[in-house]
């Protein structure tokens, strides 16, 4: 039994946090993609101390930035740092599943629903504090915002299983659909 199937058959109560460096120790152990129950498990017990937020934080005036902590064949691990107001793009995660914790900071999540004439509509919006987590498997419309009203920073980590090699981004203004690959979204979604 590898060490993420061992930590994972425990019972939910009885698992002791772990931190990132533990975290990527387990999905280094990973044979395949993670499901997302799976994902959700592992950032609900990971805990990452306020030192760790402020060494791995990156923050762009231009656009919020993306930093790898890990990728393998199965899995990769971001760190993401928002300045107030920015947002990504409205997009799914095409083929992976994604979870999302946040670390500093609060989220704000906007779900869309495609209508038959090809646009969005939001459904709603949730607000995320430190340590809540959310996830969303591939077909599933979102957007990620730093709407806070007191100007703080976010900052979130994020899991994708596999990892995000494609995506497609939604406009509220029309009705196309534009597809990215992972080399040309660094810095778009």
């Amino acid at each position: 039994m590898n060490v993420l199937t061992e930590l994972l058959s425990t019972t939910p109560s009885s698992v002791q946090p772990i931190c990132v460096k533990e975290l990527i120790s387990h999905l280094d152990q990973s044979s395949q993609p993670l499901s997302l129950p799976v994902i959700r498990f592992l950032l609900e017990h990971v805990r990452v101390d306020q030192a760790t937020i402020e060494e791995l934080s990156v923050f762009d005036r231009n656009q919020y930035h993306r930093r790898y902590l890990y990728q393998s064949d199965n899995v990769e691990v971001l760190i993401l740092g928002w300045l107030n107001g920015q947002r990504s793009r409205i997009h799914d995660h095409e083929g992976s599943n994604c979870g999302v914790k946040v670390l500093k900071g609060e989220a704000t999540e906007t779900y869309f629903k495609r209508v038959e004439n090809g646009h969005i509509f939001a459904l709603g919006s949730t607000k995320l504090e430190r340590d809540q987590v959310t996830s969303s498997c591939d077909n599933q419309i979102h957007q990620i915002s730093n709407l806070q009203s007191n100007g703080q920073d976010l900052v979130t980590l994020h899991i994708y299983s596999p990892p995000l090699n494609a995506a497609k981004l939604y406009s509220l203004e029309s009705n196309q659909i534009e597809k990215m690959t992972q080399e040309q979204w660094a810095y778009e979604i």
